[in-house]
């Protein structure tokens, strides 16, 4: 009778061991979910939607980049989850230019297109928006 008493407790604390084990969202999956959740709130104007790790022309006084309130937002400086990745989030419209000033792989930047105005180039972390 005691083992039955138990069995409650091994059966919680399976599930909480087995649950535990379950796999993270990698690092890109949470880039991509975060820019997809940030680009909901952009304006109708808004050409792209980014989200980017690492420093970058949104946060800068890079003067390539256009942030009269026309063609730039800031969304939110958020992070990845668990990873504690620090991320810059906004929407652009062109003509317009943004640069990252570090790696520009799918685990440090993800762009939500809204049309074909935009372009990006990884060889020099730039999204490019035609007018």
């Amino acid at each position: 009778m005691q083992i039955f008493k138990l069995l409650p407790a091994f059966v919680t604390a399976g599930a909480a061991s087995a649950a535990s084990l379950e796999p993270r969202s990698s690092r890109s999956d949470c880039l991509r979910d975060t820019t997809e959740n940030a680009a909901l709130g952009a304006p109708r104007k808004a050409d792209v939607a980014i989200c980017y790790h690492g420093d970058n022309a949104s946060t800068s006084d890079d003067a390539q980049m256009n942030k009269d309130d026309d063609h730039f937002g800031y969304f939110y400086k958020t992070s990845c989850n668990h990873r504690r990745v620090g991320l810059d989030c906004f929407w652009m419209k062109g003509p317009n230019v943004w640069r990252g000033y570090k790696d520009g792989g799918f685990d440090n930047v993800y762009v939500k297109y809204f049309n074909n105005k935009c372009s990006y180039d990884g060889s020099t972390v730039a999204v490019t928006c035609s007018g």
